[in-house]
């Protein structure tokens, strides 16, 4: 009897042990949360952190990574938001068309828990859209009005946008061009200094990260 007093008296001794040294696991769970917001190169996610009677926690937040089991790649990253409860994170530094695993994370003095890991893809950056704006157009003997629209960016960001002109058809950035800005949205430009009595070739044009979008020739 006193033997087997012993013994369970031992087996509590050591589960409060293995509790202690691993007191994250033994009070604390981690949700991770839905990836939304997703674009080319960013995301939102986030977690629920729940702590019973654990006050220790010191660092939580999201990690990710182009593999689901986050240990033999080196594009994994992380972003911290020490804070119990719900939290959201917002993923950067992403690459287009790729494929990413999220996981929420909470981490004190015992160790770290992780949440579920989700996946996500990331939206495709193609080149943008861009209209030449013919009922802009205004011509004078040596000068012109021209104007555009960029109506989608790809998915990405619209460095560039303007007017080229050259007096052979379809002209590029090579040639002379006149900038107006960046981003979506409608634009004009003057076009100088042109030669009297001279058929000139117009379109609009846009640039992002995938390259460079004409619009129609005029």
């Amino acid at each position: 009897m006193k033997r087997n007093y012993l013994y369970y008296l031992l087996t509590i001794l050591l589960l409060a042990v293995s509790c202690e040294k691993d007191e994250m696991a033994c009070t604390t769970t981690v949700e991770t949360q839905e990836v939304s917001s997703i674009a080319a190169t960013t995301a939102q996610c986030g977690g629920i952190i729940s702590s019973d009677g654990n006050p220790t926690i010191k660092e939580a937040g999201v990690e990710w990574c182009t593999t689901s089991d986050f240990e033999s790649n080196v594009s994994c990253a992380s972003t911290a938001k020490a804070k119990l409860g719900k939290f959201a994170c917002e993923i950067t530094d992403l690459k287009d068309n790729t494929q990413y695993y999220v996981r929420a994370y909470a981490r004190n003095n015992y160790g770290t828990i992780y949440g579920e890991v989700l996946s996500f893809k990331t939206l495709e950056i193609i080149p943008p859209t861009v209209l030449t704006d013919f009922s802009a157009i205004i011509v004078y003997s040596t000068s012109a009005t021209v104007g555009g629209e960029v109506t989608g960016d790809g998915n990405g960001v619209v460095t560039e946008r303007g007017v080229v002109y050259s007096t052979t058809s379809n002209p590029t950035t090579s040639n002379s061009k006149v900038v107006s800005g960046s981003g979506k949205g409608s634009f004009t430009c003057s076009l100088n200094d042109l030669q009297e009595s001279t058929t000139y070739y117009v379109r609009a044009y846009a640039v992002n990260e995938k390259g460079t979008a004409y619009g129609e020739e005029t």
